[in-house]
């Protein structure tokens, strides 16, 4: 049997923290075709160090000032030669016997472009604090943001990145989610039922400190998106359904930050695109941590992470991922 090659791209960013976990957790898959190639960019933390230690295992590496994450992935993936492809970011890991998994679901699933699996959640020193269970992938419950991909668990064949072309430099925030609706919209995408990879949650990451972010990018996504020609009826009349979601997930994460009004603002333009809303406990819930007012919605969010770890922290550890052991 011939297998294929599995190409996987890190970007990189002074997170030498975190970047020796994630670099072993690619070398130590039992996978024995993976192309692995670092991209980053100007790291002053000491990160070049810790990727110099691993070079002789990686196909490409580069240090070099450039223009976002998005060009970093980008770089990466016009180096890579593999026929399955992937990208991992600095402070994410791979569970042993991920890529394994991933290649055995391909072969089984000739029909699928893309194939995504659970994600658990760790924190700064890499205890598992929780879980994130992806659903089956409906095209349009991604694109009216009831469900989504979560990006350290997904890998694509190489035909997509032919056809999809690479992700977009002009965003920096939600560039996987449009990507994944450019997939989604010309390839079948699977849903593996099996944990694939960590997703670490810090002070210092974009989903913790940089929530303004994500709202205005998901906005421009859909804009283009439905100004795109050739779009089904079916559709185009889940526009509003589709926008509604998006200001949504922009008051959430607007909420991240603190940002409690223009949280507010952005949760009472959901309800005006989509009433249904008003039935939708996720809505009262973020509209309450919205008129909750900053300080009391921090220490509902700490009182949340901190019973979620302490639940974690009893169960049977040996999941846990801890590469600097």
């Amino acid at each position: 049997m011939d297998l294929p090659s599995v190409s996987i791209v890190t970007p990189s960013y002074n997170q030498a923290q975190f970047l020796e976990a994630t670099i072993r957790s690619v070398l130590e898959q039992d996978y024995p075709y993976i192309e692995y190639i670092i991209c980053d960019g100007g790291s002053t933390d000491g990160s070049v160090d810790i990727i110099k230690k691993y070079a002789d295992r990686l196909a490409f590496w580069v240090s070099e000032r450039d223009e976002g994450q998005s060009n970093a992935i980008n770089k990466g993936l016009l180096r890579a030669n593999g026929e399955i492809l992937g990208w991992l970011n600095s402070d994410d890991c791979y569970l042993p016997g991920c890529v394994s998994a991933v290649v055995e679901t391909f072969d089984q699933h000739p029909e699928a472009g893309m194939v995504y699996g659970d994600v658990e959640i760790i924190d700064e020193d890499g205890r598992r604090i929780g879980k994130h269970p992806s659903r089956p992938y409906k095209f349009v419950e991604q694109l009216t943001h009831r469900m989504i991909i979560p990006q350290p668990a997904a890998f694509w064949r190489r035909e997509v990145l032919n056809k999809v072309g690479f992700l977009r430099t002009d965003l920096h925030y939600a560039m996987d989610f449009d990507y994944w609706i450019r997939i989604g919209r010309q390839f079948h995408i699977l849903k593996i039922d099996r944990t694939l990879a960590q997703y670490r949650i810090t002070q210092v990451s974009k989903s913790t400190s940089q929530g303004y972010g994500w709202g205005p990018e998901l906005l421009i996504i859909l804009k283009d998106f439905f100004n795109s020609e050739d779009l089904p009826p079916e559709i185009i009349k889940i526009k509003r359904i589709a926008f509604a979601g998006a200001y949504q997930k922009g008051a959430d994460t607007y909420l991240t930050v603190y940002e409690t009004r223009k949280a507010f603002k952005w949760l009472l333009h959901a309800v005006y695109l989509y009433p249904e809303y008003l039935f939708n406990l996720r809505w009262w819930f973020s509209l309450f941590r919205a008129l909750s007012g900053k300080h009391l919605f921090r220490l509902g969010r700490w009182s949340k992470h901190q019973i979620r770890k302490r639940l974690w922290l009893r169960a049977p550890t040996h999941h846990i991922i801890n590469h600097d052991s």
